[in-house]
């Protein structure tokens, strides 16, 4: 497609669109907002993958909230056993005040929202821990986009802690992402939170594993490199 016909697609086309659902709890089915990826223009991201965009923020919209129950989650949740229903009902629906209403167009405070009402989700039935590490690490770059940066700091240490149970538990199929890319992110908050000797470690492995995509290895090289840089450059 040529740029001029994209041009013109973005200007007949609205950003956001309708996407069907059904709540993984109550079954109800509803509509939740989603920004059409043709029309998602990427700024800058960071080492972390947290993304700028011009426009709507697709991550903003990655968490659903079901209207009619208030449960939220994401793609990646498991299915609702009736274990995991009594669960839900004594530890997260209990504790609403109200059911939020998250499914129209959102901003950075709408999206922290969601994201936490997904966390505490994921938390209290139990979901894989690298899943819940990920959600702490969107609740990080939601205060990133507000440069709060205690908070920031906070939910990126909440991140790790997760990642860390994810990685020493060595199961692959508690993972829902790559194992080499889930050691890049636990080295990219290490350099984050500012520590040194872990940060070392991870990068160690990673930069000597054979079996490491070279994608990851150079998004690892890069980030090393520039860590190392900076670490001269406070130095002298």
């Amino acid at each position: 497609m040529t740029d001029k016909k994209k041009s013109l697609q973005r200007k007949i086309l609205e950003p956001l669109y309708d996407k069907s659902l059904t709540c993984l709890y109550c079954n109800h089915k509803f509509k939740s907002k989603q920004v059409r990826s043709s029309m998602a223009k990427v700024i800058k991201q960071d080492s972390d993958y947290c993304t700028y965009y011009e426009g709507d923020n697709p991550i903003f919209y990655d968490v659903f909230v079901c209207p009619s129950c208030g449960f939220a989650y994401t793609n990646s949740f498991s299915r609702i056993t009736p274990a995991r229903k009594e669960k839900i009902e004594k530890n997260y629906l209990k504790n609403l005040s109200a059911v939020p209403h998250l499914c129209g167009k959102r901003d950075v405070f709408d999206a922290l929202r969601a994201y936490k009402l997904a966390s505490l989700a994921a938390y209290v039935i139990n979901e894989k821990k690298s899943l819940v590490g990920n959600l702490f690490l969107r609740i990080a770059w939601m205060y990133r986009y507000q440069n709060d940066i205690d908070n920031e700091k906070e939910y990126l240490e909440k991140a790790l802690r997760f990642y860390l149970d994810a990685y020493q538990r060595g199961n692959i199929n508690d993972l829902v992402i790559e194992e080499h890319q889930l050691l890049f992110l636990m080295g990219d908050i290490y350099i984050r939170l500012g520590k040194n000797n872990e940060a070392t470690k991870i990068f160690s492995i990673l930069l000597s594993d054979r079996g490491v995509s070279q994608k990851i290895r150079t998004r690892a090289s890069e980030v090393w490199n520039e860590y190392r840089e900076r670490q001269k450059e406070n130095k002298e």
